[in-house]
């Protein structure tokens, strides 16, 4: 039973991982596609707010990024 255990605590730590390496390559990635998107079409919105960016730490909700860890979807902030 002890290796059961372990396992199920392997699992869950790894979720947790590729979840987080998500949040911090993915969801900049995606949300700067948004702004020069936006931007490529007369919207300067996102580079006024400094969005225009792969930082993650300008893209990133903490709450909607507990979100996507915990329950499997959140969100960043918007463009």
């Amino acid at each position: 039973m002890p290796s059961f255990f372990s396992s199920d605590i392997q699992d869950v730590v790894y979720k947790l991982l590729i979840s987080l390496i998500i949040s911090l390559v993915a969801l900049p990635i995606h949300e700067y596609a948004h702004g020069y998107a936006a931007y490529r079409m007369g919207d300067n919105t996102a580079y006024r707010q400094g969005r225009l960016t792969l930082n993650p730490l300008v893209h990133i909700d903490p709450l909607g990024t507990l979100a996507l860890i915990l329950f499997g979807f959140g969100w960043a902030k918007p463009v």
